[in-house]
């Protein structure tokens, strides 16, 4: 077995239709547009940090948009969507861990 990195943010953000709380969020997607100067940042968003190292579906997903276009390596985007303001992910804490995976036996 092998271990795989697994990073994301940890900040609370409730469903919006259900109301239940999902604390860790990881990029599932990033699209950055250099004509409009904008980032799209995607999060699957989880119950908690297990749940998604664990494999479980994604309980919602949420866009961040940020006023720049920012081509950066996954932890500076995420530090990124942190410090940026008056989003869903504003304040949030970088965690990472190693997941097991079965490509090795």
């Amino acid at each position: 077995m092998s271990n795989q990195t697994f990073t994301g943010i940890n900040v609370v953000v409730f469903h919006p239709q259900w109301g239940v709380p999902m604390g860790f969020h990881k990029i599932a997607r990033a699209e950055h547009d250099l004509i409009s100067n904008k980032s799209h940042i995607i999060f699957a968003s989880y119950y908690n940090q297990a749940s998604a190292e664990n494999g479980l579906e994604a309980m919602a997903h949420n866009t961040v948009v940020l006023d720049s276009a920012i081509l950066a390596d996954e932890p500076t985007l995420l530090q990124t969507v942190i410090d940026a303001p008056d989003n869903i992910m504003t304040g949030g804490t970088i965690v990472s861990g190693a997941v097991a995976t079965d490509d090795e036996v």
